[in-house]
């Protein structure tokens, strides 16, 4: 069933109309097919975790949309009603549901971040990187998960896709060649001119990149479809394993090198 205003944004001929919104989470989907038909200019507020939803990764990994200005490491935080105020101070704890700023309570929104196909000098600053070797030798945070999570210090594979494993976005190598899986965090600094969120699937078009089958031979821990994903450009849920274990969502993705 349509929202009551979705006539009125399909129907718009303003070319100056931009939409800005706020839906409920659990509308996020619905709400941006229907923008994205209205094809307006458009600022959209949604959960983080929607970068995954296969409704919505597509246009990020196509440049139709990308995130907002806004850090994915920053909360956000809103002015709310005198009622609303008193009831965030008896019943929740600051810093979780709201924060006192310059002796005002304003309520706190995690995991959120914008959505838009407004451009934005942002998405064009190019990510200043190491090289692996740099990294393993002097990134203390990322020597520490490797050894804690793997037992040794370098860059680990996954068992059923031709690509590595980089835990943090600051640790991608900056002369790695071939396909990383990266944290979904990555997407508020991908710059398109800089990288390229790349698909595992079968065929060979000369673009996607497949699953080599002497890794597939090499492993015990593929899956039935190993040079799928269920979402072109990210491994996510069951997709992805690392030494039997099952990994966090991963987008895959290639640096873009001039000719």
């Amino acid at each position: 069933m349509h929202p009551p205003f979705s006539r009125k944004i399909k129907g718009s001929n303003c070319i100056n109309e931009a939409i800005l919104g706020n839906p409920p989470f659990s509308l996020f989907r619905e709400f941006l097919a229907w923008i994205l038909e209205a094809d307006k200019k458009f600022v959209i507020l949604g959960n983080m975790n929607a970068i995954t939803y296969k409704e919505v990764f597509p246009y990020l990994q196509d440049n139709t949309m990308w995130l907002g200005y806004k850090s994915l490491n920053q909360d956000m935080y809103f002015n709310v009603t005198d009622d609303y105020k008193q009831w965030l101070l008896e019943n929740k704890k600051e810093g979780s549901a709201y924060k006192v700023i310059d002796g005002v309570v304003m309520g706190r929104l995690a995991s959120a971040c914008w959505f838009t196909n407004v451009d934005h000098g942002k998405r064009h600053e190019k990510l200043v990187l190491d090289t692996m070797a740099h990294n393993l030798k002097f990134n203390k945070k990322l020597r520490k998960k490797l050894e804690k999570d793997y037992g040794k210090v370098e860059y680990p594979h996954y068992d059923n896709y031709d690509a590595i494993e980089v835990p943090f976005t600051e640790c991608i190598p900056s002369d790695y060649d071939g396909v990383m899986g990266v944290p979904i965090t990555f997407m508020d600094k991908y710059n398109p001119e800089q990288f390229e969120i790349v698909a595992f699937r079968k065929g060979d078009d000369g673009k996607d990149l497949v699953f080599t089958r002497e890794r597939e031979r090499e492993s015990t821990t593929v899956l039935s479809h190993p040079c799928t994903t269920s979402i072109p450009g990210m491994i996510k849920n069951a997709e992805g394993k690392i030494n039997g274990r099952l990994t966090y969502a991963r987008i895959t993705i290639i640096h873009k090198r001039l000719p």
